[in-house]
């Protein structure tokens, strides 16, 4: 088995998902059903499936579907290399279920 880190938590909604920041050197290995392991706050292992992978870029915020806004940032703002070295790859996951509990 490869353990290769794919990604870094970062939003927990409950125990049923999460969300994760893909690693750049991972996003081949991060596709739509495939199959991610990660620890819980109690050390549990969980076996988790890739639900959806999004691009987010932290400098356009939410405002990707409103053309208008991202072509006036484009030329105003920031060049093309600046825009694409601040985009990341968000995946969502969904907890199957534990595969070794610490907690027990």
């Amino acid at each position: 088995m490869d353990n290769m880190v794919v990604g870094t938590v970062v939003v927990s909604e409950g125990v049923g998902e999460f969300e994760f920041v893909v690693e750049n050197g991972a996003l081949d290995k991060v596709k739509n059903g495939e199959f991610v392991i990660t620890k819980n706050t109690n050390g549990d292992i969980l076996l988790s499936k890739i639900v959806k992978i999004v691009s987010v870029n932290s400098l356009i915020g939410n405002k990707l579907e409103d053309a208008k806004e991202l072509s006036r940032i484009r030329t105003i703002m920031y060049s093309e290399k600046i825009l694409s070295n601040s985009s990341k790859f968000l995946a969502s996951a969904k907890v199957l279920g534990v595969v070794n509990s610490e907690s027990a």
